[in-house]
């Protein structure tokens, strides 16, 4: 039996995690089952992806499957679409207007903002101003810098 830091990292997992080899192996396969049937679709670009050893077949129903025609913009079936799914959209929306009209809550006059007291206008002010000045002693260290250069007689 080898030891088990003779192990590769795979085989330390395994050893750790799992009881026995078809345990293993069963997790194993449900994790790639779950890979290609892109459970986790959104988390980079592999989520959906077909494996490797895919079949020509199975390319071709995965990309058909993908990548349904659109309609052009101008089409009379665009057109009718648009035009379904905005009737759609009135038909909620009168709903939503019908089932609030008889509730008790104030209509929404949008987002206010809390008068300043004169304290924090001050306080501002301040700021700014420290904020726009310069430096103490920042004239005569430039001066000091930008003397021109004398050297010892």
């Amino acid at each position: 039996m080898t030891r088990f830091d003779q192990m590769s990292p795979i085989e330390q997992h395994a050893y750790r995690n799992y009881n026995n080899d078809d345990e293993y192996a069963r997790e194993h396969d449900r994790l790639t089952r779950e890979h290609f049937a892109g459970a986790h679709a959104g988390y980079g670009h592999r989520g959906g992806t077909l494996p490797w050893r895919a079949s020509d077949q199975q390319r071709a129903s995965y990309w058909t499957g993908q990548n349904t025609p659109t309609p052009a913009p101008n089409s009379p079936s665009a057109i009718q679409n648009v035009n379904s799914i905005s009737e759609e959209l009135k038909k909620l929306l009168a709903n939503r207007m019908a089932s609030l009209a008889g509730s008790n809550y104030p209509a929404y006059q949008g987002r206010t903002t809390v008068p300043m007291s004169s304290l924090t206008q001050r306080k501002r002010q301040l700021e700014e101003g420290f904020r726009n000045k310069r430096a103490p002693y920042s004239d005569k260290i430039e001066s000091i810098l930008n003397r021109p250069a004398q050297g010892f007689s």
